[in-house]
């Protein structure tokens, strides 16, 4: 709307369907837009679906937790996965990561050892 008042400022004297078709605006949307304007909902309409994911089951919880215990090396995408090909549990990664988290199984790696002052190599 700016950039048409604009227009019309700088060419007072042009119609504004010349105007328009110089824009490359067509007269309806001008006028669909003036009375979105006026309603004051020029704004865009953003819809973003909402995905609810169904949670998943205890006994799935308790798949998952018991096969990490099983296979403490793998992350939680390819335990996902792996449990996925096992025909045990189909849960996203993401559960599985949640899960993981609210037991304190995530990051279960051994911790790098600390250099000392003046060592090159641990």
């Amino acid at each position: 709307m700016d950039t048409i008042q604009r227009a019309q400022e700088l060419c007072p004297e042009r119609r504004m369907t010349d105007l328009l078709t110089d824009l490359g605006l067509p007269k309806a949307t001008y006028y669909r837009w003036l009375e979105r304007a006026a309603a004051g909902q020029l704004a865009d309409r953003v819809v973003v679906p909402q995905r609810q994911a169904v949670p998943p089951t205890p006994a799935e919880v308790g798949v998952v937790l018991d096969f990490a215990y099983r296979h403490p090396l793998l992350g939680y995408k390819r335990l996902a996965y792996a449990l996925m090909a096992e025909n045990k549990a189909f849960v996203r990664p993401w559960m599985v990561y949640g899960i993981l988290g609210e037991t304190d199984l995530l990051g279960r790696r051994a911790p790098a050892p600390e250099l000392r002052p003046g060592s090159i190599w641990p």
